[in-house]
Order: structure tokens, then C-alpha cells, then sequence
């Protein structure tokens, strides 16, 4: 019974009843589909109040003519735009045409189906407005002063004991390739913490296991990359010179930690929350860290340790430079994209 005329002519009736009250076509595909279960699909509820829309409250489908149905490109792009998350087979029922025949046409707007990106947060419309209030400042602060040389920056990173990547290989038509196991939900690793600027790295420090950084430790942390600064970077650390870039987590905005900072006398650049795109220890330096240790399996801590100082004493001065001198062009594409993060 569910698929004769009768009840397809009494569906249809019931579509034009509820647009006629004002319901809105997925509205009235809820109402009907709770009464006759699976007797119209959502595409088609929106195709027919399109019909309406149009003027035609006629129920009858017009008969084929052997001819693709025309549509202009800014119906398309309208609809497209409304629901990107529709398939090709949903936008050809909404227009009554074939699947080739809107794929082609998708190709003529140069529209084109992508899998959505994976960013670090959803970003609020006050997240968006501090990103892009701090991106004009470091901007218009870059413009009058290239401060890029000076800036001291760090943050801290887990390494783990045993870093599996997934592989890609080679293999017969039809046959099931190898399998890697992803790493257990307790992984063996250490956290490490460290400072770095345009020459290296300044401060490094692995924690004791069961230590972590609370606001106390972080202070010592400072203090202890303070006594490294004057050491390995004299000529900055005495003229009091130092941009400190570091994130928003609670240790280092306690109230005692800005009133350290406070004594030393630096000049801290702002970072929004939700920013990793704009901290160069997440965009380049930890990355690159990652990227070494594929693969890369380790016995115990020393191994560990001795891997990542070996790592970053064999990177020139020009590699750390790179990381730190992408900052403008990152502030620049915020400012682009209106605070959002860069497509």
C-alpha cells in the first residue's frame, strides 16, 4: 500500500496542507513520516515546497521530455550554500535532475565536495574578535619595530616511549595489508618543557614522572630560564630587550607568575586562547619534534632524553629563525580571515 498512486496522491496532499499552514518542508516531512513511515524522504518534501514556492501547487509530476530540467547557476549556488552537507544525489532530487547532469554543473560554479577541516576549537564570535584584536596590535607593534629577533618563546609537550605511525604499502589487488596497533590509551612518555628563540634552544627541561606544572614549578621554570637567557644570551638579557610569547594555561596567568614576569622587566606578547596556529612551539617546533620520533621506539627515559637534545642540537640556527619568522604572515591571515583560523 505504501507505494500506490493513492497514497502518493494523499502524501502530496498533505505536503500542500502544511505548506499552506506555513511549515517549513523538513517540518512537514517530520509530521508526515511520523504517520506513514518511509513514505516520502526529505529531499523530496524540500523538492515539492520548492514547487509551491514557485507558484505551482499543482500535485501532478510533469511527465519527462527526454531533456534536463534548466536552472539558473545562482539557484544552484543558493541551495548549495544552504545545505553543503547534502550530497550530489540530494541537490539532483531538489532540482529534478540527473546525478551527471548536476555534477557537471557543480564543475561549471566551481563548487567541489571536501572533507571539513579539523581545527583546535570552535571559535566564538568573542574568541574570533580577541584573535583578530591581537593579530592588528602585533601587526601595527611589527610594522614600527622588527621585535621577531627578540622574542623568547616556549611551551611544554608529552614524548612518548613508543610513537606509531600508520604506514602506507604496497600490495596485490585484493589482498589485506598489514595492520599497525594504535598506541594503548596510558602510553609510557615524559613531558617535556622548553624555551627557544630565532638561535636555538635556550631552556630545556624533562619533569620527574607524576610532576606536573602548576603554578609554582612554572615559576621556577621562568626563573631557571632566566638564569639561561643571561648566559647563553647575554646581549639580549641585558637590554632587557626579551618579547616573552607563552599560551593562556592557568600556571601562567596565576597572579604570581604575572607579577614575576612583572620583575623581570619583558615585554610579554599577547596570545588568544584557542591560538595554537599563532604559538610557534605548536605550529613548527613540536610538529618537527613529532615528525622525528616516527616510528622511533625507546627502552627508557635516558634513551628518550638523549633522542630530543640530539634532535634539536642538530638543527642550524636558520631552521629556528624560520619557525619564529612565520609570525607575521599567520597574524596577517587571521586579520584575512576576520579572526577565524586561516583556510
Amino acid at each position: 500500500m505504501k507505494n500506490s498512486k493513492i497514497e502518493k496522491d494523499h502524501i502530496r496532499h498533505l505536503l500542500l496542507f502544511n505548506y499552506n499552514k506555513g511549515m517549513k518542508a523538513r517540518a512537514a516531512f517530520r509530521e508526515i513520516d511520523k504517520v506513514y513511515p518511509g513514505s516520502i524522504s526529505v529531499v523530496s518534501a524540500i523538492r515539492w515546497f520548492k514547487k509551491f514556492r514557485e507558484g505551482d501547487l499543482s500535485l501532478k509530476r510533469k511527465e519527462g521530455t527526454g531533456k534536463e530540467k534548466t536552472f539558473s547557476d545562482d539557484d544552484l549556488k543558493l541551495v548549495v550554500k544552504s545545505n553543503p552537507y547534502m550530497t550530489l544525489n540530494d541537490f539532483a532530487a531538489i532540482f529534478d535532475v540527473t546525478k551527471s547532469c548536476l555534477s557537471k554543473r557543480m564543475k561549471v560554479i566551481n563548487f567541489t565536495n571536501k572533507n571539513t577541516l579539523w581545527v583546535p576549537h570552535v571559535l566564538s564570535n568573542k574568541n574570533k574578535c580577541d584573535r583578530l584584536t591581537i593579530c592588528m596590535e602585533l601587526l601595527k607593534r611589527y610594522q614600527e619595530e622588527n621585535f621577531l629577533d627578540y622574542i623568547v618563546t616556549g611551551d611544554e609537550t608529552w614524548v612518548l616511549y613508543e610513537n606509531v605511525a600508520q604506514r602506507r604499502e604496497w600490495s596485490e589487488r585484493g589482498e589485506i595489508p598489514g595492520k599497525t596497533a594504535k598506541a594503548g590509551l596510558h602510553p609510557k612518555k615524559i613531558l617535556l618543557s622548553l624555551w627557544w628563540d630565532v638561535k636555538g634552544i635556550i631552556y630545556l627541561e624533562f619533569l620527574n614522572r607524576n610532576e606536573t606544572i602548576n603554578a609554582i614549578k612554572y615559576q621556577q621554570q621562568l626563573r631557571d630560564l632566566r638564569e639561561a637567557l643571561a648566559l647563553s644570551r647575554p646581549s639580549l638579557f641585558n637590554r632587557g630587550k626579551v618579547h616573552f610569547h607563552h599560551d593562556n594555561a592557568r600556571p601562567h596567568t596565576a597572579r604570581d607568575t604575572v607579577a614575576l614576569l612583572k620583575s623581570f622587566e619583558w615585554n610579554i606578547i599577547p596570545q588568544a586562547p584557542y591560538s595554537p596556529d599563532l604559538a610557534p612551539s605548536d605550529y613548527y617546533l613540536f610538529t618537527a619534534l613529532k615528525n622525528a620520533l616516527k616510528n622511533k621506539k625507546f627502552t627508557n627515559d635516558n634513551e628518550l632524553k638523549d633522542f630530543v637534545k640530539k634532535f634539536f642540537a642538530s638543527k642550524e640556527p636558520t631552521f629556528y629563525k624560520k619557525g619564529i619568522y612565520k609570525l607575521p604572515s599567520l597574524w596577517q591571515s587571521v586579520v584575512n580571515c576576520g579572526g577565524d583560523y586561516a583556510k
